[in-house]
């Protein structure tokens, strides 16, 4: 008789992956943060030096925006294996009571 779960606990990685998109947004929140520094903050007056923190800056924004896309899509993964695993127990159970009937 199927308990519903096979090695997985399903509250356990719904709520992960809960947590996970919440991260992401909090991450992607500060792509705008990190933008507000204008290249002329970076350096008035000291080309050279200005530009290359401009570019150590546009450099966090894209790890930020990656770091974001991938813990939204990790979390979305694990809430979609919660769905199929679940789905998969289920088809089992109902294989196995058709089996024992």
């Amino acid at each position: 008789m199927s308990t519903g779960e096979v090695g997985v606990q399903g509250d356990g990685l719904v709520s992960l992956g809960t947590k996970m998109r919440d991260s992401a947004g909090v991450v992607n929140g500060q792509v705008q943060q990190v933008a507000m520094v204008a290249p002329t903050d970076t350096g008035f007056g000291y080309k050279t030096q200005g530009d290359a923190i401009h570019n150590g800056l546009l450099a966090v924004q894209q790890w930020l925006k990656d770091w974001s896309e991938a813990t939204q899509l990790t979390g979305d993964a694990m809430g979609q294996t919660v769905v199929e695993v679940s789905t998969v127990d289920k088809e089992n159970s109902d294989n196995t009571q058709q089996a024992a009937s």
